[in-house]
């Protein structure tokens, strides 16, 4: 639990091939929410995202011909 008087200090340090400005804010969003509700003592809202699994089924279901010929 977060009290008023604790000091809590995040470093973050990632390459530019990892994150670009646009995932950064996505990811700073998410982490300033958790916080917010920590310090409120709420449970942070994890949204459960989808597994890889799907993306390669779906991958696997499309049209490699009609991606070939936009590329």
């Amino acid at each position: 639990r977060l009290d008023a008087d604790q000091l809590v200090i995040l470093v973050w340090s990632n390459h530019h091939i990892m994150m670009d400005g646009w995932s950064m804010g996505v990811l700073m969003k998410s982490l300033f929410q958790n916080y917010e509700a920590l310090r409120a003592g709420r449970t942070p809202a994890n949204g459960q995202g989808k597994p890889y699994s799907d993306y390669i089924k779906w991958l696997g279901k499309q049209d490699n011909e009609e991606a070939e010929s936009y590329w």
